[in-house]
């Protein structure tokens, strides 16, 4: 079965393609959600998906969860992509855990 799946993936260049940029506007034609794409992923069966986040909304102040759909359902609305200054050290991954006196 591995080798089958090597030999897939080998015919596919090996590589991993999307059809939209990492900050780039979207939508879906099904619903109209409409957010940027914070993370995509590729599936072995050779669905992409994408993970769009949508704007705080006026007056509801709430950041709601990013949702994910099928790369056949989205359009793009807006193709200069949000960058972020991701320069700064230690941005991402494991912070430290915030110190506080614990009772004795």
């Amino acid at each position: 079965m591995f080798t089958a799946i090597r030999n897939w993936l080998g015919s596919k260049g090996g590589d991993m393609t999307f059809k939209f940029a990492m900050g780039v506007k979207v939508r879906d034609r099904v619903t109209g959600f409409t957010g940027v794409v914070i993370s995509r992923c590729q599936h072995l069966t050779g669905c992409d998906t994408y993970g769009v986040q949508a704007p705080v909304k006026d007056g509801d102040g709430e950041t709601k969860s990013p949702q994910w759909f099928d790369d056949q359902r989205l359009e793009l609305v807006d193709g200069k992509p949000l960058r972020l200054d991701n320069s700064r050290a230690n941005w991402a991954g494991p912070n430290p855990q915030p110190s506080r006196a614990v009772p004795a």
